[in-house]
Parts: structure tokens; sequence; C-alpha cells
């Protein structure tokens, strides 16, 4: 599903897209996968960035932007993991 809306689609895009309430999206998607949406995007976006690191054609500047995400964010990601 967020596929196909791509990783920047907001709660509204979803619920609209489907006819649904943003609340009904968000309580079903937590229900579901343990945990909220922008939890999912974040982790999608890290993960893809993940892969990308492993690539040593990119710098890691393109890779964040890329992944949509600041560069301390990244880090702050990678030295949890």
């Amino acid at each position: 599903m967020l596929d196909q809306l791509g990783l920047r689609a907001s709660l509204q895009d979803i619920a609209s897209r489907f006819f649904i309430s943003r609340e009904y999206v968000s309580r079903r998607f937590k229900q579901e996968f343990g945990m909220n949406i922008s939890e999912y995007m974040e982790k999608v976006r890290i993960d893809n960035a993940k892969i990308l690191l492993s690539n040593e054609k990119y710098l890691i500047a393109t890779i964040a932007e890329m992944a949509a995400t600041r560069m301390a964010g990244i880090s702050a990601k990678f030295s949890a993991s």
C-alpha cells in the first residue's frame, strides 16, 4: 500500500485514497504492524539507506538526500543499531 503511494504519503493521503478516516487508518495500521505509519516510513527509509551505504557508488550525503532524511537522523539511527 505505502509503496504505491510513495514514502512521502501522509496519513491523510492514504485515508483519502481509500475513502476512510485518518483515525481508522492509523488505528488499523498500528494493530496490524505494531507501529504507526510514520515509524514504519522512517524504518523503510533507514533500511533503504543501509542498503545504499553498502554500495560505495554513493556519497553519504547523497544517500541521506535519497533517503529524505537529514544526516544527523541517519547517524543517530545507525549508532543505535
